[in-house]
């Protein structure tokens, strides 16, 4: 802790942006929304030299099981943002009668 009315410098910032696409748009849709909104190049010209990217993809599943796919074209917009993927799964009730 730094002394009273001293200023704090922040080890790191995240930065959180959505696609705004609808959640069960397929996963090209929201990477093609993402490029369109902010694309690559924009991006990467204003952060900080060192700076880290990642695109986290939320699968949400009623089933047993869970897999998806990144089409080709999907990776292709992750890699111009030079990114990491981090995929999350979600286990849910939808589409299940309530």
């Amino acid at each position: 802790m730094g002394r009273e009315g001293e200023k704090r410098i922040w080890p790191q910032t995240l930065w959180r942006f959505d696609s705004g696409a609808r959640e069960t748009a397929p996963v090209e849709e929201h990477l093609a929304r993402l490029e369109f909104q902010l694309p690559p190049k924009e991006l990467l010209r204003v952060l900080p030299p060192g700076s880290k990217i990642s695109i986290d993809i939320a699968v949400f599943f009623d089933t047993m099981t869970v897999s998806t796919c990144i089409p080709l074209p999907g990776l292709d917009v992750i890699h111009r943002y030079r990114a990491a993927v981090e995929i999350s799964c979600y286990p849910t009730d939808f589409g299940r009668g309530k």
